[in-house]
């Protein structure tokens, strides 16, 4: 309901600057536009995917715990569902499968491959991320070069739930730690 509402905005606020300009030109008004308002994108400066440059990110460097901390020597706990889990940094707080490869990327890469759905150095179980507001465009051309997709049939630079259906290596989602304030919430895609 808020994404229907937000691009009902974002169109009443285009229409109102299609019509504004129109009626200052009619008008014989040479005054510049008015300014743009605090917090809202301008409809123009949207990023599509040409926009969006996919090269490999800069190298994300975490910072990584102490080998003695209760993060990176807790043993797995077993869910009622049966899968294990490992503790997550409260940094990470609303990111389940993300949550977990986080915190045990910054203890070691012993403890990322105990994780459920990381085999051979490989992470297989795909990703659903949701943003709390659309990309800019370094967030965009992150997800892309992982191989994240918009899964709402609409813009990248206007989407907020975002796919991976393929099996990456797992050091590629290390990318997204830097975003990780900006991610809702996130779910695993093949884990049945």
């Amino acid at each position: 309901m808020k994404r229907i509402a937000l691009i009902a905005s974002i169109l009443l606020l285009g229409a109102g600057c299609v019509f504004n300009q129109h009626e200052s030109a009619m008008d014989g008004d040479t005054r510049e536009p008015r300014d743009a308002i605090p917090g809202v994108m301008d409809p123009k400066d949207v990023p599509t995917e040409s926009d969006v440059d996919v090269t490999k990110p800069e190298p994300v460097e975490l910072n990584m715990l102490p080998a003695h901390s209760r993060l990176c020597m807790e043993t797995p706990i077993v869910t009622e569902a049966g899968s294990e889990e490992l503790p997550i940094d409260a940094r990470y707080e609303g990111l389940y499968f993300l949550g977990q490869l986080f915190t045990a990327a910054r203890c070691s890469e012993k403890r990322v491959n105990t994780l459920p759905g990381v085999q051979n150095g490989t992470y297989t179980l795909g990703s659903t991320v949701m943003l709390d507001h659309p990309p800019d465009e370094e967030l965009t051309s992150v997800l892309r070069w992982i191989g994240f997709t918009c899964d709402e049939g609409i813009g990248d630079g206007v989407c907020t739930r975002w796919e991976l259906t393929d099996e990456v290596p797992y050091e590629n989602l290390l990318y997204l730690e830097p975003f990780h304030n900006r991610i809702e919430a996130d779910d695993c895609r093949n884990c049945g």
